[in-house]
């Protein structure tokens, strides 16, 4: 078992920061930069996101998929991070300073490949990062501890990403401000994502078998023949849907609904993941005591429960604030995924002799994509057969529909989550099991390849 020196989990966890303010600044206004302030139509920007989600379905498996077929004396996966680093810096920047024309074209294509080429360079780093934290540590707690301070630095720069409005403001125009504030974060996420290249990869004896499209295909379905892996995927998918139809009406039924201004809902965003940051230790300390799949199994319950209540609020915003931090603290618990996405690649290495950890998460990041795109699609249909109006006092039938998209509706999706995940069976006992086998085999050719 492995624990993992405090420096080098800091600066894991660290790492996610910087990315994670970027991610959040292109999420969330990205699209109404190009179409309120650069002035590109709104089908034609809307078009790029959904040739994105295409680009996306070949793009996240294949770096997945090289990722564990690299073999340098610097490791498998810093190489990745250390070619990818500055280019996204320097697209991410780009991205936000577009040619100053009303050319449609133009403007169309500039944000097309940058787009592109930011997700190439985004799975890059993203990719490889998570993988190298997988093989971190072998140990079953610690695993959980280091994607717990993974979450909170990641929910940090989130919040951080979502102040990007309120910085642009302060410089007399837009244009400049939303240039010079991207610059800002692209130096902050070149500058964190840089701490992975000082982390020395675990590296095991193991089976090398050349990179082929054969290969490829021979990986992506033994991840689908992987038991656990395909229960727990199919949990988080549900869970994904179901949370991504609540995500997407949400701004809907807090204004519409619950009577808050859209400045007051970017609080609210900031007060949920302040939360989350809040329920971490209390998640890690629960998977400690009764184990990772028990501990997941009481936070669907809590999901479950706290989404049926969400019908019950009502225009009172003290009520509200406190519901929602509420939200926040169960949302903590989510970083248990991928604790428990690196005991089920350790089964996965007892079977096959190789570890495959991009090539897992290149798959179970693409689903995870596919899910939460579910949703504004499904929130979208529903509001415009309701007869939702945009910037108008909605009829009774609207904000029913509202109540309905925001919790009850999505707790279906976690109790089925709750049904597909009760036949996980790696318990904790199990993988000690497996880490116990793996390390007799391992310890002959187990090497530290350092910075």
């Amino acid at each position: 078992m492995t624990q993992v020196p405090v420096v080098q989990k800091f600066a894991y966890a660290a790492s996610g920061f910087g990315g994670a303010a970027c991610q959040a600044a292109i999420a969330a206004y990205l699209m109404f930069f190009y179409t309120d302030v650069a002035l590109l139509g709104v089908g034609l920007a809307g078009l790029v996101k959904g040739i994105g989600r295409i680009f996306d379905a070949i793009n996240d498996p294949l770096i997945g998929y090289l990722s564990d077929k690299t073999s340098t004396r610097w490791g498998r996966r810093r190489p990745w991070i250390a070619g990818a680093v500055l280019p996204f810096g320097l697209v991410f920047t780009l991205l936000f300073r577009p040619p100053a024309t009303t050319d449609q074209t133009t403007l169309f294509l500039y944000l097309l490949v940058s787009l592109l080429a930011l997700d190439v360079f985004g799975t890059m780093l993203q990719i490889p990062g998570i993988a190298l934290g997988t093989e971190l540590s072998s140990d079953y707690h610690e695993r959980t501890r280091i994607f717990a301070w993974g979450a909170l630095f990641s929910h940090l720069g989130t919040i951080v990403g979502g102040l990007l409005p309120t910085l642009v403001a302060r410089f007399p125009d837009a244009r400049e401000g939303y240039g010079q504030v991207s610059l800002w974060f692209a130096m902050l996420a070149v500058l964190t994502t840089s701490l992975l290249l000082l982390i020395p990869e675990r590296r095991v004896g193991e089976q090398q078998i050349e990179a082929s499209w054969a290969d490829f295909l021979r990986g992506y379905r033994a991840c689908l023949c992987n038991r656990e892996f395909r229960l727990l995927l199919i949990t988080f998918c549900v869970m994904s849907i179901g949370g991504g139809i609540g995500q997407a009406v949400g701004i809907y039924a807090l204004v519409y609904w619950l009577g808050f201004t859209q400045g007051e809902v970017g609080f609210l965003i900031a007060l949920v993941l302040g939360a989350s940051c809040v329920g971490l230790p209390f998640w890690t300390r629960l998977s400690v005591r009764v184990g990772k799949d028990t501990a997941l199994k009481w936070l669907l319950f809590y999901e479950i429960g706290l989404r049926c209540v969400m019908y019950f609020l009502v225009p009172y915003k003290p009520l509200v604030y406190a519901y929602m931090v509420v939200v926040g603290f169960g949302i903590g618990g989510l970083m248990l995924a991928l604790s428990l996405l690196a005991d089920v690649l350790d089964t996965d290495e007892l079977e096959t002799g190789t570890r495959r950890a991009g090539a897992f998460l290149g798959f179970w990041i693409l689903v995870m994509k596919g899910a939460r795109a579910a949703g504004p699609v499904i929130v979208g249909g529903v509001l415009a057969v309701a007869g939702y109006v945009p910037n108008v006092a909605q009829t009774p039938f609207v904000v029913e529909t509202l109540r309905w998209l925001y919790g009850p509706i999505p707790s279906l999706f976690f109790v089925t989550g709750y049904l597909v995940f009760r036949r996980f069976s790696l318990s904790r006992d199990r993988v000690r099991e497996v880490q116990t086998e793996l390390a007799r085999r391992r310890t002959p050719a187990t090497v530290m390849l350092g910075p």
